[in-house]
């Protein structure tokens, strides 16, 4: 199985592309879905950096510990 990584969409993705997406298989979180709806691409950015950089930081440790 392929390794699978989320994808971070912005309010300009409507729910519609988000479902549809979900549907073939992807694993999406909205930014509507964290607070972020209103968040300018600054914000979003910068969540989306520090739970990638966490989620790496985590995986590492299970991977090597």
């Amino acid at each position: 199985m392929p390794e699978q990584h989320r994808l971070y969409l912005d309010q300009m993705f409507g729910l519609d592309v988000a479902q549809t997406l979900q549907i073939e298989g992807y694993d999406i979180l909205r930014a509507s879905e964290t607070g972020l709806a209103r968040a300018d691409d600054h914000q979003i950015l910068q969540k989306q950096f520090l739970e990638t950089a966490l989620l790496s930081h985590l995986m590492s440790i299970l991977v090597t510990g």
